[in-house]
């Protein structure tokens, strides 16, 4: 069969891609190897915010007293929980609701995997297609470090995570990027013993700096063992468990556990697209050579999505999808996408919101920075729900008073932060944002507090000077 357009994975990119496209007339087929919706809504993303809000629940019952409310011994169910979540993931992304939505479309669901038998076919499973263009959407793999003895002693991944049948009682957590926290989270409010192991010098470390150490201190008060400028060298299967030798400086320690996270980040999917056959160009690192349009080296085949390799996230790869389904039906009117202004928020407790660069980041990007914290505590509505941890921060170009970046770690900062990348969005100034009247007591009082210490901040510099 021909299409003017095939799509390479039915997750965020290739759905929006796929529709895009479709509302242009253009005659189009997408090709799923597993199940539509993509990772993160079905095994990554939302199955995990689900299970943390279960034991959120299960940390304010053990909490209940701080209310004035007397409970008796709450207890949490893994497999009850899983229950529930996979209710939630049914909802979203369950068969048939995303197959109804391609056949209302008049997309044509190619079911197998694909790869490229030439620059213009592809094969799915015994069956040829060919296209006048294609869009790479297939996302991207957990990566696995090469620890001997990983495949001996078994390990899981973020995805195996979100399916467990039976709670660890020991848990290692190797790598400590946002999933690696997140799940770090859910087990020691379960009050599995978590032992949260990172290569680098601090934990999340793409957040600022201030980020990274609140949340340090926060989990280590939660009994999270924290373990950085760590290395794996290697896993053994024992009676008692399985055993991890860790190295730290000139130091040596052996962890024993019942299950092994491995969450130190992902790769895109290619390994079985036949790029090759496509004359599709990988760089040095094996990823993708993509232009400012998110074209590959041949022009009409596109990259959208964790493939792309850009920023990964499924909120991006929705928009990469969108630009990917404009550009390759308007090829006069290219737009190149915009990672300006892309809001992010991992769902520790106290909960990250971050938006732009960091405080380092802009200083070594060579902008003119004045940055300010403003901490939680105060917050009458932290108060009213306890929940008094954490800082909101800015960073703003002292010449233009444009927001570089906002940061904020405490009680709805996944939200609040949208408030910031907004201002950041529309290029207004701190100065008006400061001038804007919050509603008492909201969690986003916080960004007008900020904004106004911050201009005080900045003037009284000034005045110095």
């Amino acid at each position: 069969m021909n299409f003017d357009l095939i799509v390479i994975g039915g997750g965020s990119a290739g759905f929006v891609a796929a529709l895009k496209a479709r509302s242009f007339g253009l005659t189009v087929a997408l090709v799923e190897k597993h199940k539509l919706g993509g990772e993160c809504p079905n095994f990554a993303c939302l199955p995990s915010k689900a299970l943390l809000r279960a034991a959120e629940i299960l940390s304010l019952a053990e909490r209940a007293e701080e209310f004035g409310i007397t409970l008796r011994d709450p207890q949490a169910s893994l497999p009850a929980m899983m229950a529930v979540k996979d209710a939630i993931v049914q909802k979203l992304t369950g068969s048939p609701r995303l197959e109804r939505m391609l056949e209302r479309n008049e997309v044509t669901l190619l079911t197998g995997e694909a790869s490229f038998a030439d620059p213009q076919t592809i094969k799915v499973g015994k069956n040829s297609y060919r296209a006048k263009q294609f869009v790479l959407a297939n996302g991207s793999d957990p990566f696995i470090p090469p620890i001997p003895g990983f495949k001996e002693a078994g390990y899981i991944n973020s995805i195996d995570a979100s399916m467990l049948k039976k709670q660890p009682k020991r848990i290692a957590i190797i790598g400590a990027g946002a999933v690696g926290c997140e799940y770090a989270q859910l087990f020691i409010r379960l009050h599995s013993e978590v032992w949260l192991i990172q290569k680098g010098e601090r934990i999340l470390d793409r957040e600022d700096h201030e980020t990274s150490s609140a949340i340090t201190e926060s989990f280590k008060k939660q009994g999270v063992n924290i373990l950085t400028e760590a290395e794996v060298l290697k896993v053994e299967k024992a009676r008692a468990g399985k055993v991890l030798t860790v190295q730290q400086g000139t130091q040596q320690q052996a962890i024993t556990v019942d299950e092994i996270l491995v969450a130190p980040g992902r790769k895109p999917d290619i390994s079985g697209l036949n790029l090759e056959k496509a004359g599709v160009k990988l760089d040095a690192r094996g990823k993708l050579v993509l232009n400012d349009y998110l074209q590959t080296s041949q022009p009409h085949i596109w990259a959208a999505g964790d493939v792309a390799g850009r920023m990964l996230f499924t909120h991006v790869a929705a928009y990469e999808g969108d630009i990917v389904g404009w550009n390759l039906t308007h090829p006069d009117q290219l737009k190149k996408p915009d990672y300006r202004v892309v809001p992010r928020a991992t769902f520790t407790s106290p909960e990250i919101g971050s938006v732009g660069l960091t405080e380092d980041a802009a200083r070594e990007q060579g902008f003119d920075v004045v940055a300010f914290s403003y901490p939680l505590r105060v917050m009458g509505r932290g108060m009213t729900v306890h929940e008094t941890e954490g800082f909101i921060k800015l960073v703003v170009d002292r010449q233009t008073d444009h927001i570089l970046g906002g940061h904020m770690v405490g009680s709805q900062a996944g939200e609040v932060i949208h408030e910031i990348a907004l201002a950041m969005h529309a290029r207004v100034p701190v100065t008006t944002l400061a001038t804007m009247i919050h509603a008492f007591p909201t969690m986003a009082e916080a960004v007008s507090f900020v904004s106004e210490r911050l201009v005080a901040h900045r003037d009284k510099i000034r005045g110095a000077v």
